[in-house]
């Protein structure tokens, strides 16, 4: 019984750590446009913030896990506590030189890398107690994010539209300080009894080696890598895209608490619909959705059309992001299964980095239209690719059993 109750309070931990997180993530990447427009940056200048964060996250979430948690034995909790100290420190300097754009430009991105690198380590913890024997429900704990970075976006909206843009780092500070609370009551877990584990996932992370054992890889991360193209467009743009059509923060506000509200069914009831079908059956129904979502946005001549269309991340990304999960375990061999969640890290972060950048240069150059139009092209491209990748899947020795 004790041990019940043990497991029931780092839930209920865990949950509330992966909450705050989503708050966080909501405030310093949602808002990020209308922080730094209202600071006068440009478009093409915000992507470069963008971009560069994701860039530097790609390799910086790796070096975390091999050299401080893997080789020198540092706990994740501990990493998370002094990235988390860093987000801190990087948003003071923000408030007390806010017209400083050099200043503003690396304090910002460094906090978005932060974020960015927060992310997987989220998620590992979880998965460090569950190795431990400690059962943590991540559909809940995962759902009640979703949850959190809808109410946070409306709520923020509302809040920036009606005083300042300028609150935005006040409330990361706040927010980064609520973080550490769960944190701080959450167990220790000593990651370093999995060095044998991370000899053999070095191992099984030879380019040549995966792309032999399983051909599908590249495909499924370029398509992965198109489609989040359009969907970073779609929701780091959102402000610029309503602007057009008289929107402000409260109606950026709205969008993203639609968007964040449709992603809890899926994300609580996927093991359900796994019942009825598998998980490639909901990747390539999630996948048919990103396009026509791209197309409604890409025609949309008023905002209600804009606002209507984030309940489409109902049945595209909130299916996506457990569908793609689900089916990598399932095909890829037990020892690949990092590998699985990494490439479709990989992918998204790949997308981000573009989007960013060429997006920022669209929207300054030729406009929304022109935006959408590449970001809708790139939707498109993206559904083939990831469509064919499944159909590859089933080359697999026994993968058939998953895919029909």
């Amino acid at each position: 019984m004790a041990k019940s109750k043990e497991e029931k309070l780092i839930n209920i931990n865990y949950t509330a750590f992966q909450f705050i997180y989503w708050m966080m993530n909501s405030a310093i990447y949602s808002f990020a446009a209308v922080f730094l427009l209202y600071s006068k940056f440009n478009n093409r200048q915000i992507g470069w913030v963008l971009a560069t964060a994701n860039f530097i996250s790609i390799f910086l979430q790796p070096f975390l896990s091999q050299q401080i948690i893997g080789k020198l034995h540092r706990s994740i909790k501990s990493v998370v506590i002094v990235l988390t100290l860093l987000t801190i420190l990087t948003m003071i300097p923000v408030i007390i030189f806010r017209h400083n754009h050099v200043v503003i430009f690396i304090l910002y991105t460094l906090a978005t890398l932060i974020n960015l690198t927060l992310q997987p380590l989220v998620n590992s913890l979880g998965f460090a107690y569950s190795e431990k024997g400690i059962s943590i429900n991540f559909g809940i704990s995962r759902g009640t994010g979703s949850l959190s970075y809808a109410i946070t976006s409306y709520t923020l909206g509302y809040l920036l539209a009606s005083f300042t843009p300028n609150a935005l780092p006040v409330v990361m500070i706040v927010l980064a300080l609520l973080f550490l609370l769960p944190l701080s009551l959450l167990p220790t877990v000593n990651e370093a009894e999995n060095s044998l584990e991370n000899k053999e996932s070095k191992e099984s992370y030879s380019l040549k080696s995966i792309y032999k054992k399983y051909p599908f890889v590249l495909t499924i991360f370029l398509g992965i890598s198109f489609l989040f193209i359009f969907h970073t467009i779609i929701s780091t743009s959102i402000t610029q895209i309503l602007k057009q059509y008289g929107g402000d923060s409260k109606n950026v506000g709205l969008a993203l608490l639609i968007a964040g509200l449709c992603e809890l069914p899926a994300m609580f009831g996927f093991t359900w619909l796994m019942k009825f079908k598998p998980a490639s059956y909901w990747l390539n129904v999630s996948i048919i959705f990103f396009v026509v979502r791209s197309v409604i946005v890409l025609f949309a001549t008023n905002i209600i059309v804009i606002e209507c269309s984030q309940f489409l991340q109902a049945v595209s990304f909130a299916l996506f992001i457990p569908a793609s999960s689900y089916m990598m375990n399932q095909i890829l061999d037990k020892k690949d299964n990092v590998l699985g969640q990494t490439v479709i890290t990989a992918g998204m972060t790949c997308g981000g980095i573009i989007s960013n950048i060429i997006g920022g240069y669209l929207l300054d150059l030729f406009g929304v239209f022109a935006l959408m139009s590449f970001a809708t092209v790139c939707a498109l491209i993206g559904a083939i690719l990831v469509f064919v990748s499944v159909r590859m899947t089933s080359k697999l020795d026994g993968a058939k059993t998953f895919l029909h």
